[in-house]
């Protein structure tokens, strides 16, 4: 057999200090560089993309209702009127009209539910004392 192939014994790990040394420097570079990028505030991103929806482009602070005023203050007038005009629109009645319906239908829903429950428990009730009897 050639030296070569030998199998050599495993050397016992020594904690040396260069070893130290090196860590050492590796956990200061990722602790500075932590620290570092910690320390930096995010700068806003402005996109003058001309394919960002209008609303991406208007800072709103939150408030809802001013991010729709300045939406549709960017609408054409065209546009406009279309939604001014919308609660008039035939297919929007109908549609409010079906809404209410069944609002009003849904109103007292629970208590309905609650006397036809009562209605059917006393039907089968006096239904089976019935039987009962004609046995």
């Amino acid at each position: 057999m050639s030296k070569s192939h030998e199998f050599k014994q495993k050397e016992d790990f020594r904690l040396r200090p260069t070893h130290l040394i090196r860590i050492s420097i590796f956990l200061a570079i990722i602790y500075f560089s932590i620290n570092y990028l910690s320390s930096q505030s995010p700068k806003p991103i402005i996109v003058n993309d001309p394919t960002t929806i209008l609303g991406e482009q208007i800072q709103n602070n939150g408030n809802l209702k001013d991010l729709s005023g300045k939406i549709y203050r960017y609408l054409p007038e065209e546009s406009q009127n279309l939604f001014n005009n919308l609660p008039q629109n035939p297919v929007i009645i109908s549609l409010q009209e079906k809404i209410d319906y069944l609002k009003d239908q849904s109103k007292d829903f629970p208590q309905k539910q609650i006397k036809e429950i009562q209605k059917e428990l006393l039907k089968r009730f006096y239904q089976n004392a019935l039987d009962n009897i004609d046995n």
